[in-house]
């Protein structure tokens, strides 16, 4: 099974789509999340906000994960999930796979661990740059917030597990 997933992982990389695709949803996912704080900080005295208002209804955490970053995010790695899976279709490459592992169930046990292993350090690198990134903007109106703050890290643990899962169901499409 070793062998299995070492080839799945360099079939993967071999894509010229898979890089680019994950590259494009990142500053897609960062630029959405980076956008809405900078509304924020841009027309803050037109809004009124106090920064302790504006913490204690919980917008830092919403700006850096807004929900059309979530549906950018599931879009995107969707389409990654199913390139995972037809990329050896289109090329052939499949036949080759099943001729060297005939057992189907392990062929796809080591796509899904593959993909879910890549989608995993993907979401949580997003996530983490989407928290940092817009934290970092509103601290220009001291509106930020820390990791620690209450429920932060959870936040940041549901998006970054949104990766693998949007990438689960594109492959089982």
């Amino acid at each position: 099974f070793g062998d299995l997933l070492a080839a799945e992982w360099l079939k993967f990389w071999s894509l010229r789509s898979a890089p680019w695709s994950l590259l494009t949803g990142a500053l897609a996912v960062l630029a959405c999340n980076a956008g809405q704080a900078w509304d924020h900080w841009r027309y803050w005295h037109q809004a009124g906000e106090s920064p302790a208002r504006f913490i204690a209804d919980g917008m830092p955490l919403q700006d850096a994960f807004t929900t059309n970053a979530g549906i950018v995010m599931m879009i995107a790695d969707a389409a990654i999930g199913a390139l995972a899976i037809t990329g050896e279709y289109s090329t052939g490459l499949i036949r080759t796979t099943f001729t060297a592992v005939p057992a189907r169930r392990s062929v796809l046990a080591a796509k899904v661990v593959m993909l879910t292993t890549v989608m995993t350090g993907f979401g949580a690198v997003v996530s983490a740059a989407s928290f940092g990134v817009v934290q970092t903007i509103l601290s220009g109106r001291h509106a930020e917030v820390t990791i620690g703050h209450p429920g932060a890290l959870r936040v940041v643990v549901a998006s970054a597990l949104l990766a693998p899962l949007s990438a689960l169901a594109g492959a089982a499409v």
